[in-house]
């Protein structure tokens, strides 16, 4: 038996994702805050399941590049419930043994960003911190990172943390889509995908002399304004909330 993969932490992660990490110890109602995210691939499927501080939980699944989305909702007790069972967890003892591997066995990269208090050390031998954590006292602390093939016997911890997530899959049962045809107008209200709601403000420039146009839109709650592409509004934006006026 080949011995399991541990996790890994690495400085690219860290500065590839900072919405994964920002207060992801204490604040439960962020929208953009990710609290956990498993992807798992393999040649013929895929399956990433993200849940975030305000209770989405989004599921992307299919053959890879071809993957569905369905989202979900869970309540706030039930994301504290998760969050305190995770953080009880010991993730540093006991030793998994690899399972089966090939090009149709997906491997599986498991973030924790919840492990990772801002401003607070981890427990001593969970997770190194990096470099660039260590120069910034009350910054965030290295991400907690598993990567195991989907048939690998796991450690007492991490199976159980893997058996949380495997729960969350059916809660994210609500397939939502921006309406066929849907032609952006100031002033709709859209839904993005991690739950934070956007109002079209106007067009921009076009994106190149042949590329497509360009919208401004605004954060409804957050002070947040982002520029998006027309063509690739569907991709970003799951829902579309209101309109001013007429039909969707």
């Amino acid at each position: 038996m080949r011995p399991l993969r541990g996790y890994v932490v690495a400085l690219t992660v860290l500065l590839a994702v900072p919405p994964l990490l920002a207060a992801a110890g204490d604040d439960l109602s962020g929208r953009d805050v990710v609290l956990l995210r498993r992807d798992c691939a393999s040649a013929i499927h895929r399956e990433e399941v993200t849940l975030f501080a305000n209770g989405t939980v989004r599921l992307r699944r299919g053959p890879p590049g071809e993957e569905e989305m369905s989202l979900g909702e869970l309540p706030p007790d039930e994301v504290a419930a998760l969050v305190a069972a995770l953080r009880e967890e010991d993730l540093t003892e006991g030793e998994g043994s690899g399972g089966p591997e090939g090009e149709w066995v997906e491997r599986c990269r498991l973030e924790l960003p919840v492990l990772a208090t801002p401003g607070s050390p981890p427990p001593p031998g969970r997770v190194p911190r990096t470099p660039a954590a260590e120069r910034s006292p009350r910054g965030p602390a290295a991400p907690v990172v598993f990567t195991y093939g989907r048939f690998d016997s796991l450690p007492l911890g991490l199976s159980r943390v893997a058996a949380a997530v495997d729960r969350l899959v059916p809660r994210a049962t609500v397939r939502r889509g921006l309406p066929a045809g849907y032609r952006p107008r100031p002033g709709d209200v859209l839904r993005r995908v991690d739950g934070v709601l956007f109002t079209v403000v106007r067009t921009t420039a076009q994106l190149g002399p042949e590329g497509p146009r360009g919208w401004e839109l605004q954060g409804v709650v957050q002070p947040l304004a982002v520029y998006v592409a027309e063509s690739d509004l569907p991709a970003e934006f799951v829902e579309l909330v209101s309109r001013r006026d007429g039909p969707r």
